[in-house]
């Protein structure tokens, strides 16, 4: 049996927030960290935050590569440079960024990968699981808007969207739909979705590195 609450202790908290209890009603704490992957410990984690993620084996995979560069680059620091010049793709993979939302307990409750590109933070995956708990969705794309803004980038974008999403991001978060399968968020905006969501989930969203 796959225990999702197991903590490792590595990540790097980002912000607190709330999420309702479908159960009770109440509203719990939730913290938004990242991983660095530094340290081989960050993969374990998510590989032991449940299989019913439709992502993480994709994100699983993304991180050890990030993970192997970072032992690389710790053996020999000269090698970045020469490496990413070589090797373009290397730098993408390195680039790379990856959040988890979880729970007082260590319940994983939502997951994302995510880059730094053309002034905006660009999420490849987003996902969350709603079963027992309301909000977590909205808190996790407000809490990313508010890393956004405090690392001085001009918006919030959502590559490749599902389907069963889009409405999601256009009518709850007020994202808009520009390409395809493509949803923005701009800097004024962002700071409109994240007051909405603290009026919802009673509780201010708090950047836990500003």
């Amino acid at each position: 049996m796959i225990n999702n609450n197991i903590s490792f202790g590595k990540k790097i908290p980002l912000t607190t927030c709330q999420v309702q209890d479908k159960t009770t009603g109440n509203f719990v704490p939730a913290t938004l960290y990242e991983y660095d992957c530094k340290d081989e410990q960050d993969i374990l984690e998510m590989v032991f935050s449940g299989n019913q993620w439709y992502f993480s084996n994709s994100i699983i995979k993304n991180m050890d590569k990030k993970f192997k560069l970072n032992e690389l680059f710790k053996e020999n620091p000269l090698l970045k440079r020469t490496k990413f010049r070589k090797e373009p793709y290397s730098k993408n993979d390195y680039e790379k960024r990856f959040f988890v939302m979880q729970l007082e307990d260590g319940k994983t409750v939502g997951i994302c990968q995510a880059q730094n590109r053309d002034s905006s933070l660009k999420l490849d995956y987003l996902e969350s699981q709603n079963c027992n708990h309301r909000f977590i969705g909205s808190t996790m794309l407000a809490s990313l808007g508010k890393i956004t803004l405090q690392e001085g980038n001009n918006a919030l974008v959502i590559d490749n969207s599902t389907t069963e999403a889009e409405d999601f991001y256009t009518d709850k978060c007020g994202f808009i739909h520009y390409l395809d399968d493509t949803f923005k968020l701009d800097k004024r905006h962002i700071k409109k979705f994240i007051k909405q969501t603290q009026k919802e989930t009673q509780s201010p969203i708090v950047d836990l590195k500003a």
